[in-house]
């Protein structure tokens, strides 16, 4: 969501004068959701739900992942980024992913 909120921020002018009446629809969606949006987000940041430490988790994974892929694409290696950065560790599905990324990284 807060990607979301971030894309939709930074390309408001751009989509506003490209498609009005699509900003006008999302804008009325979201009006009819906000109780429910703000509770979410709320729900987010306190980080205490599992559903809102999952989203955390997959946060810290999503960044590890274009980490992964820049060492890749670049040919460089971010060996401080990786020994440093906050890992996701309380879902094991996010864990094994973690994990096969160390060892492509240790190849």
């Amino acid at each position: 969501m807060a990607d979301y909120l971030k894309e939709t921020i930074q390309d408001y002018s751009q989509i506003l004068s490209k498609q009005p009446k699509s900003i006008i629809k999302t804008c009325e969606i979201f009006a009819a959701q906000q109780p429910e949006m703000k509770e979410l987000f709320d729900e987010y940041e306190a980080n205490t739900t599992q559903e809102a430490k999952f989203v955390h988790d997959c946060d810290k994974l999503d960044m590890l992942i274009q980490a992964w892929i820049y060492e890749q694409q670049q040919g460089v290696k971010l060996d401080q980024f990786f020994e440093h950065c906050d890992l996701p560790k309380s879902f094991d599905v996010l864990i094994q992913v973690r994990k096969e990324i160390e060892r492509s990284r240790a190849k």
